[in-house]
């Protein structure tokens, strides 16, 4: 499919900067940092840009620029990451977002922009996650495209992980409450911190 076929001819963008005025952004005024997100043109992607620090990826704005695909197929680069043997899973974004919410928040509106372009043409390159130092499942390779597949509407995801390490983060996730963090203050006012044992079921 040709990207042509997939834009949006008029952005709203009356509707985009009332969606935004709510929303508190890590730097730069709200609408300037954010627009980027929604609509990036084509001959600013050489720009420098810095990433923009959002206080929950719900506040990442709408996609106004392509058009939602009705499916999305995925891709297996590589059947292995250095030595490991990877095997792709399927599982629910929202878990898979809140399992480590922080990383997510912080993105980069050029590299969004192009991952939006190749999802609306109907591709995604699955994302790597693996176990981190603390045991938990991490996005190693992929945290834009997760964001929005999410932003576009999509429950689940599949995700490229180690074959030795699929049954504990399909265990992981499957027990991570699926609904929005809780948000606890910090430090820093603009950035919420979240903990595992927010997000997992009491068995007991």
């Amino acid at each position: 499919m040709d990207v042509t076929e997939v834009r949006i001819t008029s952005p709203d963008w009356t509707a985009f900067k009332e969606h935004i005025d709510h929303y508190l952004l890590g730097g730069g005024s709200k609408f300037e940092s954010s627009k980027n997100f929604a609509f990036l043109p084509d001959d600013l992607r050489t720009e420098h840009f810095d990433k923009v620090l959002f206080t929950s990826v719900d506040h990442v704005p709408t996609c106004i620029k392509y058009i939602r695909p009705s499916k999305v197929k995925s891709i297996n680069v590589d059947p292995t990451f250095g030595t490991q043997k990877v095997v792709p899973i399927n599982v629910n974004i929202q878990s898979l977002i809140n399992i480590n919410y922080d990383h997510f928040l912080c993105l980069h509106p050029v590299r969004y922009d192009l991952v939006k372009e190749a999802i609306a043409i109907g591709e995604i390159d699955m994302p790597y996650i693996l176990i981190g130092g603390e045991g938990v499942p991490i996005v190693d390779n992929g945290r834009h495209r997760v964001v929005v597949m999410y932003k576009y509407g999509f429950k689940t995801i599949d995700i490229l992980v180690n074959k030795n390490e699929s049954d504990d983060i399909t265990k992981q996730l499957s027990e991570c409450i699926v609904r929005r963090p809780p948000e606890i203050e910090s430090s820093n006012a603009n950035v919420r911190k979240y903990e595992l044992k927010d997000f997992i079921q009491n068995k007991e």
